[in-house]
This record gives structure tokens, sequence and C-alpha cells, in this order.
């Protein structure tokens, strides 16, 4: 069919996760899934462009939806400003925090960047690098990572020696 589906798991087989893009009756088209404790993230594709949903636990804002609210069904994670979708080429969960990799592109001010990494929600181990202790429930890029050129990571495995 050219869609790919997320299964969660119950205590006796896999189902699919209801909700997710506009329209759909289950989380499809997906590209990539990532999860924290107690919360998901999916990169899913969507009339040509990537869009980061989240469901589960929300007590820091790691679903990046503005609020502490949390979702059983997968919703978007809205971009910086709260008034969108947040469009991403890559995602990470763990812990109560989220993150994405954004195209610098389609910003004005990311000069040469490739891409610019968001990070949101548990913030008291100041893990999301702003230089504060302050959980974010909307993804946030933080002038204090300076002018880092971040891409996605393609692990290689590789047959070592033990000579």
């Amino acid at each position: 069919r050219g869609e790919s589906e997320i299964y969660g798991l119950n205590e006796s087989a896999p189902y699919p996760v209801a909700g997710g893009q506009s329209g759909k009756t289950y989380l499809s088209d997906v590209l990539t899934v990532a999860a924290g404790s107690y919360h998901s993230v999916a990169l899913a594709t969507e009339n040509g462009c990537r869009y980061v949903l989240s469901w589960g636990l929300n007590t820091s804002g790691q679903l990046g939806v503005g609020t502490t609210t949390s979702s059983q069904a997968p919703v978007y994670t809205l971009d910086a400003a709260g008034t969108g979708k947040l469009e991403a080429v890559d995602i990470y969960a763990g812990g109560s925090s989220s993150g994405a990799l954004v195209a610098a592109g389609a910003l004005a001010d990311a000069g040469a960047m490739t891409n610019l990494l968001y990070l949101w929600g548990e913030n008291g181990s100041y893990q999301l690098g702003d230089g504060t202790n302050t959980d974010r429930t909307l993804p946030e890029w933080s002038a204090g990572w300076g002018h880092i050129h971040f891409a996605p990571v393609q692990v290689i495995e590789t047959e070592e020696s033990n000579g």
C-alpha cells in the first residue's frame, strides 16, 4: 500500500496506533519513531512534508504542544511560535524530553547552517542546553547552541579485529 503504520503492544497482541494525521484513522506514513520514558514521537509524511507527532505522558511538555496535557493519541507537535505544525528531518525522544532536527533553509536567520536542533520537555538538569533549568512546552532553538551544524547520523557497523 505504500503506507507504514505504527503498532503499540498491549497484553496480548500489537494494535495500530489510533489517530494521527488529518483525516487518518491510524498513524501512517511513518518514517521513524522514538520513545521516551512514557511518551513517543513519530516523524510522518503528509502532503510532501515531514511533520512531528507525539503522544503519551506530557507532565514536562515533552509532547511540544504548548501545554502539559497528556494525549492518548498522536497530536501534532507545534513549531516554536506555537502556531503551526513542526516540520523536521529527524526526531529524538528520551526520558521526558524530545527533540527534532529542523532544516535551517526555511529559517531566515539560520545563515549557512544545515539543520538546527530544537529541544523541548523536561529541563530540570539543564538537558535542553539552553542555559536554564526551565521545562519547555514548545520546541526551542537556543542561541546557546551557537552555529553548530547538526545532521542525521547513520550508524555503520564495522568488523574490528581482536588481534
